[in-house]
């Protein structure tokens, strides 16, 4: 009996490894641009980015040099800059590995075109100890509309 188990067991496995993947594939130069924040989905409800200022708009670039700025315009006060947050990423298939100290991050791409970029990644957001799937949308159009 313990014999047909492991049997199974390496059946289903092998089963795994050979299925085909539907997921989509993307290249690099397809995210080579500035995304704009636009909302989040958490929980089913989709929340606008309302932390654009009227003098920039917050957003992720991501560098043919395999790293991404995320751009956080917090102040239009004059003299004021941008923060910039530089870290390295890697696309493979439709999945995007960040890697920010010493944290992983792996975010699906769920759509991708001309000019929208959906990213959904786990998080605990509610700290409840659960994962929340959460979905950023982003743009690569600047009109977002400043809050």
């Amino acid at each position: 009996m313990k014999r047909k188990l492991v049997s199974l067991g390496f059946a289903a496995l092998f089963l795994a490894s050979c299925s085909s993947d539907d997921s989509p594939s993307y290249e690099q130069s397809q995210l080579l641009k500035k995304w704009y924040n636009v909302s989040s989905v958490i929980a089913g409800v989709e929340i606008p980015y309302e932390d654009h200022e009227t003098c920039g708009k917050d957003y992720i670039e991501f560098l043919a040099n395999g790293t991404a700025n995320a751009v956080d315009v917090y102040s239009c006060e004059p003299g004021a800059t941008p923060s910039v947050d530089n870290t390295p990423y890697a696309l493979k298939g439709n999945k995007i590995t960040v890697i920010s100290g010493d944290e992983i991050n792996e975010f699906t791409i769920t759509k991708l075109d001309e000019t929208t970029l959906h990213l959904r990644f786990r998080v605990d957001f509610d700290e409840d100890g659960d994962l929340d799937t959460i979905t950023e949308k982003f743009t690569s159009v600047n009109s977002v509309t400043a809050k």
